[in-house]
């Protein structure tokens, strides 16, 4: 009976570490927990295929300043949006 109790609990935290690691590790959009923020500005690229906007958030009174650049996937059915940046200290941006 112990037996069978130590397999079970064995099994059971394997799983558990497995599952973290395959989150932590290769989840998609690994920066969606990241505040929205601020709207600064946006760029849309050459043939209008996406949009990179760019937002200013901040963690309270006592931190400086974080950037995140945020694109939108425009010829895509749903419009599929990524963070592609994510700058801490920063309080300006410029997009080309």
């Amino acid at each position: 009976m112990k037996k069978r109790y130590i397999v079970c609990l064995t099994a059971l935290s394997s799983l558990l570490v497995i599952g973290f690691v395959w989150w932590f590790l290769f989840a998609p959009s690994y920066l969606r927990f990241a505040p929205k923020g601020e709207y600064i500005s946006q760029s849309t690229s050459p043939n209008g295929d996406y949009i990179v906007k760019i937002y200013r958030s901040s963690g309270g009174a006592t931190t400086p300043f974080a950037i995140r650049g945020e694109v939108t996937y425009t010829n895509k059915v749903f419009n599929k949006k990524k963070n592609i940046y994510w700058n801490y200290p920063q309080e300006t941006a410029k997009v080309k």
